[in-house]
């Protein structure tokens, strides 16, 4: 049997009109690559083209394993939901259309319900400028299905169209060839690196160069093994509990009272213990709880 392909929905009113592609419906990704290959009328959005680019020439779509289609209007998404029972795995969703921002959470609402089992990548010019309220009052109970991104955010060592890759990569393929910085990282998903987050938890925890250095001189593979040895180089001292149940920065009398004789602990074992997101959250806020 022939496994299903990953399917991507790319709602953004910012693809340049072909007059030989029928856009008032989804485009399939032969008409795309005909926009893509001419590369006329993208204007401002290099980032969107980028994105697009990315995907269309991966080794992924290259195998068969993508399917990709745009909707210039998310009414169109919505009508081919209804009206093809057209379910994609990814929807990524710009915020604005027209020539003026506007706020459509009504439409996202009823996308973001209609595909109960969708993630949303919210993929916006606008990102920094949506209001905090409708997430706090319409979509909180949907946070683990979405998440916003500015376009050509490069505030990461990955920018944020390497993350929307990054993510589909690791959806389809167990251990992919993803994107860092512009260089080719192979990802190995053992033990703690399973999520596409997980780039963003380390360049958290290291910054940008000692990631891109640490690659360079590990043969750009992504590791369990080639964290830990990025890891030993963070100026850090670790404590934990006897029974290993708190770890915390802090050996002080107070946390001698609260958790009994702490011990040092390594970088390197802090992270098999912990795992890349807790170990954020050690860093941030000095002691955690082990589950």
């Amino acid at each position: 049997m022939t496994k299903s392909k990953f399917k991507i929905c790319i709602v953004d009113d910012q693809l340049p009109f072909l007059k030989e592609v029928d856009d008032t419906h989804l485009i399939g990704s032969k008409d795309i690559q005909k926009i893509v290959v001419n590369k006329g009328g993208w204007n401002q959005e290099k980032d969107l083209l980028y994105l697009t680019t990315l995907l269309l020439q991966c080794e992924l779509f290259k195998k068969g394993k993508l399917e990709i289609k745009w909707a210039k209007n998310p009414n169109f998404l919505l009508n081919a939901i209804k009206n093809e029972k057209y379910l994609p795995n990814l929807v990524i969703y710009d915020w604005e259309y027209g020539t003026s921002f506007m706020v459509p959470e009504d439409t996202l609402s009823e996308l973001i319900e209609s595909l109960g089992r969708t993630f949303f990548f919210i993929y916006s010019a606008y990102a920094q400028n949506i209001p905090i309220h409708l997430f706090k009052n319409i979509f909180d109970n949907y946070a683990d299905r979405f998440q916003v991104l500015l376009k050509g955010d490069s505030s990461y060592v990955t920018n944020s169209e390497e993350i929307i890759f990054e993510y589909i990569a690791l959806r389809v393929e167990k251990n992919p060839t993803i994107k860092i910085g512009g260089m080719d990282v192979h990802f190995n998903s053992s033990g703690f690196l399973s999520d596409y987050k997980d780039i963003l938890y380390l360049d958290n925890l290291l910054g940008r160069e000692a990631i891109l250095k640490g690659l360079m001189k590990l043969k750009n593979v992504l590791s369990e093994e080639t964290i830990s040895n990025m890891l030993d180089n963070l100026n850090l001292k670790i404590y934990s509990s006897n029974n290993e149940s708190v770890i915390t920065l802090d050996d002080v009398k107070s946390n001698q009272k609260l958790f009994g004789p702490l011990k040092v602990i390594s970088n390197n074992y802090a992270y098999k213990k912990l795992g890349l997101k807790m170990l954020k959250e050690l860093i941030e806020n000095g002691t955690v709880k082990v589950n």
